[in-house]
Formats: structure tokens, sequence, C-alpha cells
């Protein structure tokens, strides 16, 4: 099993100034590697089908672009299962201060609540960004999370397709929960393949 994690939103409250009020992290989750494989070949098909030269990305991807590789992957082999947070529900002084701890922990918890279907897996982070990359983020994870992971590795997403699948996966999630987007147009894309959307409390 080898399974993509990105996220939608950002770690910062500044709501209402330019933070996002929901944050939202998806695991794409591939059973078999040649499923992951088979599906990364189709997204670099598509960059050529949907004369699209740039990752997909998709707070920086058209409306109609989405929607096309949404429709592209509706029976492509894996699932999704996604931790949706409203920063209005986070009370911990911490985690609305410390962006890091806020994005390592959320982490934590999306893996923590899907170890049973995780165990052995290998993980694949979104690392572009440089943030909460590298060996001590790794070993810190590794202790933290109650279950054994395969391995984990960061992957830039601008050279790994299947991590642009799992930001546009969490983009479309986000879009669908967040009160100020309510638009579920892309998340009903791959709604069959959704085994969990979990609401933080």
């Amino acid at each position: 099993m080898i399974v993509f994690l990105d996220e939608s939103g950002d770690a910062g409250f500044k709501l209402g100034q330019g933070s996002s009020r929901f944050f939202v992290i998806s695991l794409v989750i591939f059973d078999r590697n040649e499923d992951a494989e088979r599906v990364s070949v189709r997204i670099k098909d598509l960059h050529e089908q949907l004369q699209h030269r740039s990752e997909f990305k998709f707070s920086k991807t058209r409306q109609d672009v989405r929607l096309q590789f949404l429709e592209a992957m509706h029976d492509q082999p894996f699932t999704v299962r996604s931790l949706i947070v409203d920063k209005l529900q986070v009370n911990n002084e911490t985690l609305r201060h410390d962006q890091e701890a806020f994005y390592r922990t959320f982490v934590r918890q999306v893996l923590e609540r899907n170890r049973g279907h995780l165990q052995n897996a290998k993980l694949r982070i979104d690392g572009s960004s440089g943030r909460a990359s590298g060996r001590k983020f790794i070993s810190e994870l590794r202790q933290s999370i109650d279950f054994i992971l395969a391995d984990i590795k960061f992957r830039d997403s601008a050279s790994e397709p299947l991590i642009q699948l799992a930001d546009m996966v969490a983009g479309a999630t986000r879009y669908a929960f967040d009160p100020e987007r309510l638009d579920s147009r892309f998340h009903d894309r791959f709604q069959h393949k959704v085994e969990d959307d979990w609401m933080f409390r």
C-alpha cells in the first residue's frame, strides 16, 4: 500500500484577514503499487490532453480544468480519507499561534484516525514548501503515531503526479465543506471513492 498526503488551506489564524477558516488534509490511498503507477501515467497524459503545462494544483487551476482532471480520475483505483478542520473549533493556544505545531498535530491525527487502514503503508508527503521536511519531522512522526508505517518520504509536488492528485482532492474537499465556498461540484466527482470525511471537533 502507498499513500499520498497533501493539504488545502493554511495553518494561520488571522481569520477574515487572509487566513482560511478551514484546513483539510487528504490521504489518497492505493492498495497496490502498480495501481499508483497506472494513475501517475494517466495524470502525466492529462498534462498534454488538457494543455496544462504546470503542475495540477487546485488553488491555481482553472475551474474547467479542475473538473476535467477529477472526471478523469473517476474510475481510477484509489480511495480517499480526509480530515476537515474548522479553525473556529480549535481552542488550543499553541495550535493557534504555532503554525508548525498546527500542521504536525493534524498530520498525526489524520494518520492515527486511519491507523487500521495504513498498517505497513508507504507514506509520501508533499515537501515542496519545505515545511516540516527532513529527518527530524519523520523521526517525530514515527515516535508519535501508535502504529507502523513501512516508510515515510517527502516528495516535491512539481515532480510527483500523485502528490498533485492529493492536492486536487484536498482542495475539492475544502471547497465542499467551507461555508465561504460551499461548492461541491469538484468533491462530487470522487465522492464514491471517499471512505471517510472526518470533521474535527
